[in-house]
């Protein structure tokens, strides 16, 4: 059976230009911050962002420019990994849009194939969910690990 049989297609998605603002209230009823799919304006998949992607916001530093600095005396390394002392200015909550924090390496399987193959692609790659794309790239919808449970659950042989 292929994937596009499975999957979710009541997708929210989000644009490059989406403000945070809008991205947190969009998500702020959800016990966990799913994957969410970002899409041109003609819902091509660009790239994803995910709960990792919005704590870079409060983690300002890259793990080498942590290294880099951590080598000198004179830096507290608790500025680092103390998420609470970050402040995200009015400016910042304004001007900040999911461009700016969005993955654009996206790992994706397309709706056409398999689900025994999606599911070796999702295990491969560490992955619980995967956004799935027609043949151009036009986002059909998710795939969660769930969707492959639920399926093998309910097949009659």
């Amino acid at each position: 059976m292929q994937v596009k049989n499975i999957i979710n297609k009541d997708v929210i998605k989000v644009y490059p230009s989406t403000p945070l603002e809008k991205l947190i209230i969009l998500f702020s009823n959800f016990h966990t911050f799913p994957m969410v799919p970002v899409v041109d304006e003609k819902d091509k998949l660009t790239g994803k962002v995910s709960f990792t992607n919005l704590l870079d916001i409060f983690q300002p530093y890259t793990e080498t420019t942590k290294r880099l600095l951590q080598a000198a005396p004179f830096v507290n390394e608790e500025q680092f990994y103390d998420i609470f002392k970050t402040q995200i200015t009015p400016e910042l909550r304004a001007l900040l849009v999911v461009a700016d924090l969005m993955d654009s390496r996206v790992i994706s399987i397309r709706d056409s194939i398999d689900i025994k193959q999606a599911y070796e692609t999702m295990k491969e790659h560490q992955l619980e969910h995967i956004p799935v794309v027609t043949e151009d790239t036009t986002l059909a919808g998710i795939l969660g690990m769930f969707d492959i449970v639920r399926f093998l659950f309910n097949r009659i042989e």
